[in-house]
């Protein structure tokens, strides 16, 4: 019995379908310019779900919502600026130190051996030339610094913005989070608040677990440094830990300023940079290998093979921001692949909004 050959539908190409492919690229155009402020959002939930658990168990001890939220947006304040001034003050000491008694000493030898380069060259020493070869690096470091404190004070200003919406979501989050799920259709509130929940675990998870990692690496350079006997071992973990926030290019960073340091330091400092470089290795294939592969799949449920893939694509998109934010983002996307292929609920007989 032969089939009946069905005739094939042409396609229907209304004005409306290319309406809507026209409005899909403007949205992604439109998400492109609000790329930053975007990503000021994305940090600011990322806050919010970390900082959540803490303030509904100071409301379970009879404390009010805004006054519990104050607290640990506060505590949040006093742990940065007590970690800045943990590295500050140290490292200030010994730069001082450094330019002071150390770097005269330096720059002599400098001159010494470029004395000794002419005369062995017979080449002569055209003093303006060294006079205006360093006067254009001065004017270059001048103005790198110009903008340096530009972006630092932008950071700042961004920073408190983050903080007032971290403030205001962590008082009104619940009534905002209400007035959006009303936009949802009723059948699908239950999928999309299980979703919400559960991305926002994921988040919060993530950002313990990065404080996790920052604080062994933290701890393991300061007592690291500390057997060494570099200088201002607290600063350095503290660096240490800071830096460990922007994956693979962290470490490199704490490598060059432990070893600066080392190098500074008055007693055997060719040796400890040695010893210091071989320890920055060492660390280096603990973390890569071992604890941020672990961490994270513990705390956002991610395979140590997607984790490693997620930073190298996150760094090679968007750079360090997106090496950073990389594996949040795989986290949430991964729950929203588990949940949408989902049928809606279409017997919801309940507000799924209690709570």
């Amino acid at each position: 019995m032969e089939h009946e050959k069905r005739p094939v539908q042409p396609v229907d190409l209304t004005a409306w379908s290319a309406a809507k492919v026209v409005l899909v690229l403007i949205g992604f155009w439109l998400l492109w310019l609000l790329r930053n402020i975007l990503l000021t959002c994305f940090i600011t939930l990322i806050l919010v779900a970390a900082m959540e658990p803490f303030v509904v168990w100071l409301e379970k001890r009879k404390w009010s919502r805004v006054f519990s939220a104050a607290v640990v947006v506060l505590g949040l304040i006093f742990v940065v600026m007590l970690t800045t001034a943990l590295a500050a003050k140290p490292m200030y000491d010994q730069g001082h130190t450094f330019v002071k008694a150390q770097l005269p000493e330096i720059v002599d030898r400098v001159t010494l051996w470029y004395q000794n380069m002419a005369k062995d060259t017979n080449a002569p020493i055209d003093v303006k030339q060294v006079s205006q070869s360093i006067s254009q690096q001065l004017q270059q470091a001048g103005q790198q610094a110009l903008g340096l404190l530009v972006n630092a004070a932008s950071g700042l200003m961004t920073g408190v913005t983050i903080l007032m919406l971290v403030f205001y979501l962590l008082v009104e989050g619940d009534a905002l989070y209400r007035a959006l799920m009303k936009l949802v259709p009723f059948e699908r509130r239950a999928q999309v608040a299980g979703s919400l929940e559960r991305s926002a675990e994921k988040l919060g998870a993530w950002l313990r677990g990065q404080f996790i990692l920052c604080a062994a690496i933290g701890g393991l350079t300061f007592l690291g440094m500390w057997i060494i006997g570099v200088p201002a071992p607290l600063a350095l973990g503290v660096i240490a830990g800071v830096f460990e926030i922007i994956p693979m290019l962290g470490p490199l960073l704490t490598a060059v300023v432990t070893c600066l340091m080392a190098a500074v330091s008055p007693i055997n400092p060719g040796f400890k940079v040695a010893l210091v470089l071989g320890f920055s290795i060492g660390l280096q294939m603990l973390e890569n290998q071992i604890l941020v592969p672990k961490v994270m799949e513990h705390a956002v449920g991610l395979s140590p093979v997607l984790v490693i893939l997620a930073l190298l694509v996150g760094g090679e998109l968007a750079g360090i921001a997106g090496a950073i934010l990389a594996v949040p983002v795989v986290a949430v996307l991964q729950v929203v692949i588990e949940d949408w292929p989902r049928a809606p609920v279409e017997d919801a007989v309940a507000e799924p909004l209690t709570g």
